[in-house]
């Protein structure tokens, strides 16, 4: 399977066939790395940009081809509700378990026609593992800010039966970061944490053909934040898959998801979601046509009673066709559509037309071209100013501002939201153009163009009053077109049986066309630069991966002169570095050691924010170390 992908075309394709800009991270990769989460093995991908949360093991931003709209999915169905309270609980640290992921595929590029809403930059498609023999692994690892990480996994076959168990705890304190400015002690999203996570994947096998697939995994995620007490998340995300016509080149399920996530404060009514859904798809070979269809039904259910909102529900319906046609031993033609049809926005077509060339066996010309859309979340259709009689106005005031910040009584309707009943769906769409090539089996190269516009961009905009002399509250709508377009170069050479490396360049231009004309946008990666050198012998690794970014616009507004008072990002580039080795003991003893952002670096990948009553900060962690053994047995 080294050379195929599942995600691009969502059948088995051999990548030299398929025309996307594909990355796939191994087990071999995450093994041998120690990679702690989905988000630091990510962060290596040229291209992709990771914004970390309250600490390293909680990123939940995340950007590619120029826009933060990428699906997150497992072993093909999504991961979170795409209705989500919010954005920001849409966190990489709600993945399963490392040890339990057999791949991930980055797939860039705009795929509404396959995967529907919040496609439009890419896809993530994390491909988990089944138990093929029997081993318990048991992995230790403590390190800076009084970080302690303790997990077990056990695998097994019986017959046909398999499972694949992982249960895990981290705990942590809050973080440091090398400042450089003065409002470093602004700083938010900075709390200790303590995760609790178990995942377990069963699988029965009927016959070589079909078989059925239980996965679930439950996550509960405890801060500590200084004002807002108790603060958890709870997960629960279950999926029941029937798989058939399973070693075809057209195989088939049938799947039932149910996730469910909220966030239990100190108060007896909290935020929640549900994404309820059936999905199906079948597929037939037909000569030199590979033919796939599919129907996909979701029901999301949001409450979020400080936004003023209770079980409001939203359903989609869907339907896609693609057919992969093979002209001759060069040439392959993909045309394929969508149609959804959402009860809050009616329906929508996402065609899309992709094309491949190949002239030798390791070579490669693709072109992929599609619509793309993206519909609002609820809370920014129904979020709402509660009244100063309604219970939750209160604790809005007490307990959500001032876990962010002591403010006085003007300043009090800042975080108060408002939203847009008349939001429209952003639609756009995305065009990718490359090439791929090895030289040999040691080395290649790939470089890759996109470009891609969204109109109706939804953003959250602060309103003003008549005078522009105070903010009054926040509020969603649909603002100004948004273009991005950009390259990405990458080179990889395996010097000898020992030695290894890997290069990357990536440049991304955005800009927004609004009332003052074109204006480019922030990014915090105009400029970002990927380095990877490996060393391997008999039991010793040792990695060193690098990112660099630079011509990073420091504002929050482009068009605002005074950086002094709207600065979002700390630095105008920064280089980190992450350092790492593992010896293997024997084979079923290995310790290993870890240096995250080696260099100290200050820096962030997430847009700092200010709403007229202070900095809100979100600097990524500085230097930090981690030890740890892993034994099997």
């Amino acid at each position: 399977m080294e050379d195929y992908l599942i995600t691009a075309e969502r059948i088995p394709t051999n990548k030299w066939d398929t025309p996307a800009n594909v990355t796939v991270i191994t087990a071999k990769e995450i093994e041998e790395n120690h990679y702690q989460s989905v988000e630091e093995a990510l962060s290596h991908v040229n291209g992709m940009i990771i914004a970390y949360g309250s600490d390293r093991l909680n990123g939940n931003t995340k950007q590619m081809n120029g826009g933060k709209r990428v699906l997150v999915l497992v072993d093909g169905h999504r991961w979170f509700d795409p209705q989500n309270i919010s954005q920001t609980m849409k966190a990489y640290s709600e993945i399963p378990s490392m040890k339990m992921i057999e791949r991930i595929e980055v797939l860039k590029g705009g795929n509404s026609a396959l995967y529907g809403s919040d496609a439009f930059s890419g896809v993530v498609n994390i491909v988990t593992k089944k138990g093929t023999k029997n081993e318990t692994t048991i992995d230790l690892n403590t390190g800076t800010w009084r970080r302690h990480q303790y997990e077990i996994t056990n695998q097994g076959v019986v017959g046909k039966f398999s499972w694949f168990l992982t249960g895990r705890l981290d705990k942590s304190n809050e973080w440091d970061f090398k400042p450089s400015s003065v409002y470093a002690s602004h700083m938010i999203n900075n709390h200790p944490t303590a995760h609790h996570a178990f995942s377990a994947r069963i699988d029965n096998r009927f016959t070589d053909r079909d078989s059925l697939t239980v996965d679930f995994s439950h996550m509960s995620n405890h801060r500590e934040a200084a004002n807002l007490t108790n603060m958890n998340r709870v997960i629960n995300n279950l999926s029941l898959t029937y798989n058939f016509k399973e070693g075809t080149s057209t195989p088939g399920w049938l799947r039932y998801i149910n996730n469910y996530n909220t966030d239990v404060n100190d108060g007896t009514e909290n935020p929640s979601s549900r994404l309820q859904g059936v999905e199906y798809q079948n597929g037939w070979e037909l000569g030199q046509h590979k033919i796939i269809a599919g129907v996909d039904w979701h029901k999301s259910n949001t409450s979020s009673p400080w936004y003023g909102y209770r079980n409001v529900e939203m359903i989609t319906k869907s339907a896609y066709f693609q057919d992969t046609i093979s002209m001759g031993d060069k040439w392959t033609l993909i045309p394929g559509a969508r149609y959804d049809h959402s009860s809050e926005f009616g329906s929508n077509w996402s065609p899309k037309i992709a094309t491949n060339y190949r002239p030798d066996e390791k070579t490669k010309f693709y072109a992929t071209w599609g619509r793309s859309y993206n519909v609002p979340l609820i809370t920014e259709l129904y979020a709402s100013i509660p009244d100063e009689s309604d219970e939750n106005y209160n604790r809005i005031i007490s307990k959500a501002l001032e876990y962010y910040y002591p403010v006085n009584d003007v300043q009090r309707i800042l975080l108060l939201r408002i939203g847009d009943r008349k939001a429209k769906a952003e639609k756009g769409y995305s065009l990718n153009i490359g090439i791929e090539h090895d030289f040999d089996e040691k080395s290649g190269v790939s470089l890759n163009f996109f470009q891609n516009k969204l109109d109706d961009s939804l953003l959250w905009l602060y309103l003003y009053d008549t005078n522009w002399s105070s903010i009054h509250y926040n509020a969603t709508a649909n603002a100004w077109p948004i273009k991005s377009r950009g390259l990405e170069l990458t080179f990889r050479q395996k010097i000898d049986d020992h030695f290894s490396y890997n290069l990357g360049y990536s440049h991304t231009h955005t800009h927004v066309e609004n009332q003052l004309g074109k204006i480019s946008w922030y990014s915090p990666q105009p400029n970002g630069y990927r380095i990877g050198l490996n060393y391997r012998n008999r039991g010793l690794k040792m990695n060193l991966h690098g990112v660099m970014a630079s011509g990073i616009n420091v504002n929050v507004y482009p068009w605002f002169e005074d950086t002094n008072t709207i600065q979002s990002y700390p630095k105008r580039r920064y280089a980190v570095l992450d350092f790492n080795l593992s010896y293997d003991m024997n084979e079923n003893t290995t310790f290993y050691f870890k240096a995250l952002n080696l260099t100290n670096q200050h820096y962030s990948n997430m847009e700092s924010e200010f709403d007229g009553c202070g900095k809100r900060i979100y600097n990524s962690p500085g230097r930090q170390f981690i030890y740890g053994m892993n034994y099997k047995f």
